[in-house]
């Protein structure tokens, strides 16, 4: 967005990175475009505009999916916060909101819904939604909740007290942010498991706990859990001694080393995933400014 926005042709506005575009006028105006291009037979550029309309569809599913994935890929009977229902801020209006098909989704996979908007009126949700819950405040929203999905950018977002959210919250806590509202480092440090959308995770690191291994006689001293520096811990149980002391068993030290291995390896990966994925986005956002400036008859200007 930041690099398509630099060209004065194209302009910054309405190019944020988010969960997909919602209200009535943009999808209306797409759909006459195609309806005129077929008109004039011009069924390629028809097919052009129509995969934008395609692309949003499959932003806010994809999205949807990744709630569910990274709440380690089960959402049944967990409380989820949805935190704006309007297609934007400063609106009641809900046509074609992207908070429509995300609460669809999850509300499809058996999660139980918490929705706090400003100025939606709630029986205007719960006529789409009967089983969902409307709050009249974001901390009653997100009190007990597994997961916040921001979801409209309404500023008062960005000053609620998230430490006092996520202490009345069950862990592991996840934000989900759609709209790139919220100071996701600050959210990390706090505790959360903070998703952004064009950014990835951000932060802290998901509770991984790996199963214990029993000692020679059959008795289970301790359970192995992945902290959020990354550093495999071996908490205190009351069947016995901790076993990362010296008279732990040869078997539950080289499990333990393991999974240390494993965990860092797979960390390794992640970060390497990353940073490739970057650089196809970096090389995709030049081709389509290499292909806007082409269009227009212009040249394409050389990188500062």
């Amino acid at each position: 967005a930041r690099v398509l926005g630099s060209d004065a042709r194209i302009g910054s506005r309405f190019l944020n990175a988010s969960v997909g575009f919602g209200g009535s006028c943009f999808k209306k105006d797409l759909l006459g475009l195609i309806y005129l291009c077929k008109s004039f037979e011009l069924h390629t550029v028809a097919e052009y505009w129509n995969q934008v309309l395609v692309m949003n569809e499959y932003q806010k599913l994809r999205f949807s999916k990744l709630i569910v994935q990274e709440m380690f890929g089960n959402v049944s009977r967990k409380n989820v916060c949805l935190l704006g229902y309007a297609f934007k801020k400063n609106t009641g209006d809900t046509r074609e909101s992207a908070a429509i098909d995300v609460c669809r989704f999850l509300t499809d996979e058996g999660a139980k819904i918490y929705i706090y908007d400003p100025k939606v009126p709630s029986h205007e949700i719960r006529a789409q939604f009967p089983d969902a819950c409307t709050e009249t405040t974001a901390y009653a929203a997100a009190y007990e909740a597994h997961a916040v999905v921001i979801l409209t950018e309404w500023d008062e977002f960005r000053d609620l007290d998230w430490a006092k959210i996520y202490k009345n919250m069950n862990k592991p806590a996840f934000v989900f942010d759609g709209r790139n509202l919220v100071d996701h480092a600050a959210l990390a440090r706090i505790g959360f498991r903070t998703f952004c959308i064009g950014k990835g995770f951000y932060g802290g690191h998901q509770t991984i706990t790996a199963t214990p291994v029993p000692d020679d006689d059959g008795q289970v001293d301790a359970e192995p859990v992945r902290t959020q520096s990354g550093v495999v811990e071996l908490s205190r149980s009351p069947h016995g001694a901790r076993a990362g002391a010296p008279d732990a068993s040869p078997a539950k030290k080289s499990h333990y080393a393991a999974v240390a291995n494993t965990s860092n390896a797979a960390a390794a990966a992640a970060a390497a995933h990353a940073v490739r994925l970057r650089a196809r986005a970096c090389v995709f956002a030049r081709c389509v400014r290499m292909y806007c400036c082409l269009t227009a008859g212009g040249r394409v200007l050389p990188k500062k």
